[in-house]
Parts: C-alpha cells; structure tokens; sequence
C-alpha cells in the first residue's frame, strides 16, 4: 500500500499517469478512434491547470535540461513535419497537407507554453494555449473532409432504413458512427454476393484499394513504386458487373484509424 499512497501524494504524477494511459493502452490496438482517449482528456487538463497555478508572473518554473531537451527534439519534429508536407511529393493531397500543418503548429504552441511556463509569463502561457486550441481544431476538421466515410454519408442518407447495410473489406466502425445505422460486417466476398442474391441489400461499401503508410515509408527507403497493401479490384469490379442497374459511387480518403489511404466503392441495387 505504500506505492499507492505515494503516488496520492504527487497529484502530477496521478494527473500524468491519467492522461497518458488511454495512449498507452490504445498504442497497440488496429482501430484506433479519437473518442478512445478522451478519458485521459481530464487528466490532461489538471495537470494544465497546476503547472499555470505553480508558475507565479516573475519566478517561473525550473524544468531542468531534461525539459529543454524534450522541446527542443518536439520543435525538430514540427520542422520535418512542415518540412514534409510543403516540400517533394511525398504528400500530394491539399487536405493533408494542411493537417500535418496544424499538427506541426500544435507542437509548437505546446513547446511555446513550457517555454512562458518556465519563464513566468502569464499572458505568453494563455496566447500559447489559444495557439495549439485553434491548431487542435483546424488538425480536426481538415482530417475530417478527407474521411471516406464523411465523404459516402449523403449517399447512404438515401439508403431507405428498411434495407440493410454491408461492409466487406472496410470493416471499420466509422461506418456505424457516422452513418447512425446497423451494419453487417462481411469477410467473404461469398456472403455479399449471397446477401445481394437475396434483395435486401440496400447499400454495400467495399474496399478497392488501400495504401499504408508503412508502404510509403517503404517506398521512400528503396525508392520503388508505392504498391498497395490491399488491392481488390477484380472482385469489387465483378460484383459492380453483376449489377448493371445498380447506382456505383467511388469515393477515397484517409481512414486515420489504421493511417492508411482507401479507395471505396458503394454499390446501392435498384
């Protein structure tokens, strides 16, 4: 019991361990969705909230060389991110570009209110928390126009309600989130071509192709063309064939939940 009560006994360090282990915990898992973290969100902002009350207008706070370290190496990662999105090809998409952007300048508005925090300035500490709040937001909704499902949500607005839904290849659960309807999720393209035999199939999304980031990375170690991780093609290409009188809608997007980008074709039968 002594390791518990120590730990009540520095509120930072419950303040920090509160924040940081929906990351932790979440670190590892394929789907990964904002709202997971969110209970670490009032950790996050205690532990905000001491360090601007514990950092009096003239004396500041002595985070040591580790702290100027940890900005420094936060403000090098900012420049290779802006460097990245403004400069070469790697990122390509006006979207994205704009979101690395945002997600560079919330670093450093951070790197910002440690630097007022640990000189004392008040005023510096709140116009940084104004900063890295509005890049928080910009980050958000630039990622959020270039989501494949935002992008199919009018199309499935006029999907009747009495019809069910499929998924093959895109399984994930943005499709229920933002669609606010009950889908069934298929891994055999067998079962899709029997539920739309069936005639109660008002709408499937499939996956064409999809393109990780750790294929760009590769592309950018060897210098070889991207290729797909995924790419289903033929088989989303034969069900369409299959259904002349269907509606065909293509969209693509960047899927944050696995950090890949993801060519979707919905298919709604007449």
């Amino acid at each position: 019991m002594e390791a518990p009560a120590r730990i009540l006994e520095c509120p930072d360090r419950l303040a920090a361990g509160w924040f940081t282990a929906p990351y932790l915990i979440f670190l590892a898992y394929a789907t990964q969705l904002p709202h997971y973290v969110m209970p670490g969100f009032p950790g996050f902002f205690l532990l905000l909230g001491a360090t601007l009350a514990a950092a009096p207008s003239k004396q500041g706070i002595a985070w040591g060389r580790f702290g100027w370290v940890y900005a420094a190496l936060m403000s090098l990662v900012a420049m290779a991110a802006l460097s990245l999105a403004w400069s070469g090809s790697w990122v390509t998409v006006n979207a994205l570009r704009w979101a690395i952007t945002a997600g560079a300048g919330l670093l450093l508005a951070l790197v910002a209110l440690g630097i007022a925090a640990e000189r004392g300035h008040r005023i510096a500490m709140g116009l940084a928390v104004v900063l890295a709040t509005a890049c928080l937001v910009c980050f958000g909704k630039a990622l959020r126009t270039e989501h494949p499902v935002i992008r199919l949500a009018p199309e499935l607005a006029q999907v009747s309600g009495d019809k069910d839904l499929l998924a093959w290849g895109f399984t994930e659960p943005s499709l229920v989130f933002y669609s606010d309807r009950q889908w069934t999720m298929l891994s055999k393209m067998e079962r899709v071509k029997e539920r739309l035999a069936k005639g109660r199939a008002g709408a499937v999304v499939m996956l064409r192709r999809e393109w990780t980031l750790s294929d760009r990375i590769k592309q950018w170690r060897t210098g070889s063309p991207i290729t797909t991780s995924k790419d289903n093609q033929k088989e989303v290409d034969a069900v369409s064939a299959s259904l002349p009188d269907a509606r065909l809608v293509d969209v693509e997007g960047y899927n944050l939940a696995r950090s890949s980008w993801v060519e979707l074709r919905l298919i709604v039968p007449k």
